[in-house]
């Protein structure tokens, strides 16, 4: 999921939070409970984001590493 989906969701569900804390009579008893498994997941979510973004950096590091290796093993031979 790109990340400003990820900000307009999060967003959105702090605008219900809000929404809901601010309202003394709650009409859904159960919402905060959904609204919270609902910011866990997406906190897990942009946490696997970060760590697949570093590893995609690490691999893309690792490439051009060994291409440079090699361009220069060529040149030397």
């Amino acid at each position: 999921m790109e990340e400003s989906v990820q900000q307009v969701i999060m967003q959105s569900i702090q605008e219900i939070e809000s929404d809901t804390t601010n309202n003394s009579s709650n009409s859904i008893p159960d919402l905060d409970p959904q609204l919270q498994r609902v910011l866990r997941e997406l906190e897990a979510a942009r946490e696997a984001k970060e760590q697949m973004v570093q590893r995609c950096h690490e691999l893309d590091m690792q490439v051009c590493t060994r291409a440079f290796s090699v361009d220069c093993f060529c040149i030397e031979t």
